[in-house]
Parts: structure tokens; sequence; C-alpha cells
């Protein structure tokens, strides 16, 4: 006999793992080329003003 779940979360799916680590290699090259575009408009702004 199997007993009700009292909350309305569902187990995650084979998939979750892979999803999780999509998701977190996307966020890691995203601060990465924010980074690189800051670092670039460092190094540049004493030409620029």
């Amino acid at each position: 006999m199997s007993a009700y779940s009292t909350t309305s979360y569902q187990l995650f799916d084979s998939e979750a793992p892979t999803v999780f680590r999509n998701t977190q290699t996307s966020n890691y090259l995203n601060v990465a080329s924010i980074m690189l575009l800051l670092y670039d408009h460092a190094i540049t702004l004493d030409k620029e003003v």
C-alpha cells in the first residue's frame, strides 16, 4: 500500500543532473563573458577619455 504525499513536489527525473549541469555551465559562461567585457572596458578606459 503506497502512502500519498502531503506535498505537491514531484521527484526528479533521470535528466535532472544533466539539466542542472547545463544550467550551471551556462551561468559560468555568462559571468565569464560579462567579466571579459568589463575587463576590456577597464583597460581601454584611459584611451577613450
